[in-house]
């Protein structure tokens, strides 16, 4: 998926913001919803994304879609934060570019500001935001 190239390539922010996270002591991982055969899938495919995107956090397969179904997500790249308590306190985007140039144009970055609050201990801002990007190829 192009987008899911524009947040960790061409200086995207996931990976900073992944490695960031990761060093103050919280979990980050990737999950891959497609069903087998569709774009993307596959153990292979994913070792491979792990080594091309420099990705230091687990990629889960979950070619059933009983997570991604579990969280309702439509698109990829679309982002989740769990809090301590396990709930989820952000859904959506990962920035307001919805897969536009970055260092181009004025963003905000809604995962960063929702992982920024959550480790200040606040209530997240804003909730939720359009997801944006690829459609996740579910198994029928």
């Amino acid at each position: 998926c192009p987008f899911v190239k524009r947040v960790h390539l061409e200086n995207g922010p996931m990976p900073a913001m992944a490695k960031q996270h990761l060093k103050s002591g919280g979990i980050w991982l990737a999950i891959n919803s497609g069903a087998p055969g569709n774009q993307g899938t596959g153990v292979e495919t994913n070792q491979r994304a792990v080594q091309e995107y420099s990705m230091p956090w687990p990629l889960l397969l979950d070619e059933s879609g009983e997570v991604g179904r579990l969280y309702a997500a439509t698109k990829t790249p679309q982002v989740f934060v769990i809090d301590g308590s396990g709930v989820v306190v952000y859904a959506g985007g990962v920035d307001s570019t919805k897969g536009g140039g970055y260092g181009e144009e004025e963003f905000t970055n809604h995962l960063q500001n929702a992982l920024d609050e959550v480790s200040a201990g606040k209530p997240v801002t804003v909730a939720t935001t359009p997801a944006w990007g690829c459609s996740v190829k579910y198994a029928k």
